[in-house]
């Protein structure tokens, strides 16, 4: 772990630590360092070294430094000692840094050879062999993050690690090679243990060694497709990645080979109808609400994955309206992408659901009452259409043309039983780390079918003020995987919450993708199964007293309830998009009156702060 504390205008590591996954309590690879060089040093002497930072974009920002500022050239082929590349996207994602360092010494062993001499005795004799194995010394950076998206204090409970990460005066001085105190240490361990542990779990024990989740997700989803499983038994003449690929392409072809007349990939085509999820708040005012629910849909992306029709095959593409298709193509194709031109205007006590970004003409966070009498050009899966049509007046001026795809439920029937079977039994034996694995993997898998085949990527250099920046190079692209499964995906995830929300319409005031937030009793929501646990069916999350709600991802709920069940302390929850975790505890302490304690680590601004006692109604 690298830490960057800012000393008036220059920033820089004030400690590092490393530890060793096979065994993080290994006190010979548990070393901490009072400045960076020493981790620097340390990796260095190993031929091959996987080394994870826990948000590498901010740890990586401080390596990039170390190496440019100490005589290290960029090179995509480390073709040379003192040379390192990088893995980071135009979109600003950092996924790996590779490091050659000075390469190591040569190793040279003595060997005995023993000779029958023509007397016939045996002659023993020694000589000098060099070491045949590679002495160049590279370690690559990777990000822990990428691998377990929690935040570092969330790991413990989500994989039952028997520690909790530390805290410390993080306003405190600290200067340069400064001797560090028993609590630092201690903090740092744990900041080091924590992941180590969890990735431990996921690399070593489970296999995950991809380098993120939703990565090894689809390797573990090829390898369960059955037409893969039935092939190995027989197939002995291709390698098994190699097989299974070529079984993923015969269910899912790669799209970025078939063409429109304008020159537009199927891919790009489909692309265009991708979107995420519906986070909506319904009123365009700060509303205070007394008494309130919250229910979530258990595995939203994973039910519908397991419950509606996807597509799959090659696509046939056609012109004008899907509805003119030939009845027989229709039944072979019965899940289709449209291309329209279009105005709509929302109907009455309807709730909006559609967006539209990068034409300029409309707020792009904005979900639209209206076109604003403007024509307007979308891309719509089937289920997206339909559910336009049903919330507004929705007038299609010109078909143009579209996709159509053969579908079909349960193509990722046996994935989903297999890792929700691991969720379930994991959960009921209390292995949490497994827990959160299985529950990972059924959440990734969608997502990488949407991956962009496009790559830019960023390459850094150290500026005429001697720092850290980029430009941006064009990256060699990669074959598409499927993107109409992530579409579809997505489409029939909003279509369950944005239909579930509409049936509640007076009494909703709130969704964000998988959960909505309404004001009434449980027994009064209509067409919204309950179970704990069932795909598709929604769970009893929460139940508030009272709560704000601002706008999207900006409110509280003081939470009375779990599960139906009243709690020994309530809490509020706050949600703030953009604030961080010290912000919202402070208003929530100065809610409650609190009185700071000699103990509290709080600054002059953070006691002031604290002196002014506030309600619900002082969040907007």
């Amino acid at each position: 772990t690298l830490t960057g504390k800012d000393v008036i205008d220059e920033t820089y590591v004030w400690a590092s630590g490393v530890c060793s996954i096979d065994n993080p309590y290994d006190e010979n690879y548990l070393k901490i360092w009072n400045n960076d060089e020493g981790l620097y040093n340390f990796l260095s002497q190993f031929p091959l070294c996987e080394c994870f930072f826990h948000n590498l974009k901010f740890d990586g920002h401080f390596i990039v430094y170390y190496l440019e500022s100490h005589g290290f050239i960029y090179d995509d082929d480390l073709s040379r000692e003192k040379s390192y590349r990088t893995l980071i996207t135009n979109d600003g994602q950092w996924y790996m840094i590779t490091v050659r360092w000075m390469d190591l010494p040569e190793k040279q062993y003595t060997k005995t050879r023993k000779r029958k001499m023509k007397d016939g005795s045996i002659k023993e004799y020694q000589y000098q062999e060099k070491s045949r194995h590679s002495r160049k010394a590279i370690t690559e950076f990777k990000d822990s993050l990428k691998k377990i998206p929690l935040p570092l204090r969330d790991i413990p409970k989500a994989y039952g690690i028997p520690m909790n990460k530390l805290s410390i005066d993080y306003t405190k001085y600290r200067p340069r090679n400064g001797e560090l105190t028993d609590e630092e240490i201690a903090y740092l361990k744990a900041d080091l243990q924590i992941p180590a542990l969890a990735l431990q779990n996921d690399i070593i024990k489970e296999g995950r060694d991809k380098l993120t989740a939703s990565a090894d997700a689809m390797d573990d989803f090829k390898s369960r497709n059955p037409l893969f499983i039935a092939k190995t038994k027989y197939n002995h003449a291709i390698g098994l990645n190699k097989l299974k690929d070529e079984c993923f392409r015969s269910l899912f072809p790669c799209l970025d080979e078939f063409y429109l007349d304008n020159q537009m990939s199927y891919d790009t085509f489909a692309r265009k109808s991708y979107k995420g999820g519906w986070t909506y708040y319904k009123y365009d005012e700060v509303r205070t609400i007394d008494d309130g629910l919250v229910f979530d849909v258990n595995s939203l992306y994973p039910s519908v994955m397991y419950e509606c029709p996807l597509p799959y095959g090659k696509p046939y593409y056609y012109k004008g309206c899907y509805d003119d298709l030939d009845s027989i193509i229709k039944n072979d194709y019965p899940l289709y992408i449209c291309h329209v031109v279009c105005q709509f205007m929302i109907k009455e006590d309807h709730l909006p659901c559609i967006q539209i970004k990068g034409t300029g003409r409309f707020t792009e966070t904005e979900y639209l009452k209206g076109s604003q009498g403007q024509d307007v050009e979308l891309y719509l899966t089937s289920v997206d259409l339909k559910l336009f049509q049903d919330q507004y007046n929705f007038v299609v001026l010109e078909w143009i043309d579209g996709l159509a795809f053969k579908g079909k439920i349960g193509i990722f029937k046996e994935y989903i039983d297999y890792w929700s079977k691991i969720k379930i039994e994991a959960g009921k034996s209390g292995n949490k780390a497994l827990r959160s694995l299985a529950k990972r993997m059924l959440n990734s898998l969608y997502g990488k079918f949407g991956t962009n085949p496009e790559s830019k990527m960023k390459h850094p250099y150290l500026d005429d003020n001697n720092v850290v920046s980029f430009f941006v190079e064009q990256g060699d692209n990669r074959e598409s995987y499927y993107t109409p499964v992530a579409s579809f995906t997505t489409a029939w995830a909003r279509n369950k919450t944005i239909r579930s929300a509409q049936c509640n319409y007076d009494r909703f005031y709130y969704a964000d993708t998988d959960s909505i937030h309404c004001n009434c009793k449980p027994e009064d929501l209509v067409d919204v199964p309950v179970h704990p646990t069932d795909f598709c069916k929604w769970k009893l999350e929460s139940c508030w007293d009272e709560a704000i709600f601002s706008r999207q991802k900006t409110y509280i709920e003081h939470v009375t309830h779990e599960n139906l069940k009243p709690i020994d302390k309530p809490y509020y929850n706050i949600k703030c998009a953009g604030m961080s975790k010290k912000p919202k505890k402070l208003f929530e302490l100065s809610m409650m009156g609190y009185v700071p304690q000699p103990e509290d680590n709080f600054t002059e601004e953070d006691l002031e702060f604290l002196k002014t006692k506030r309600t619900i109604e002082d969040f907007k």
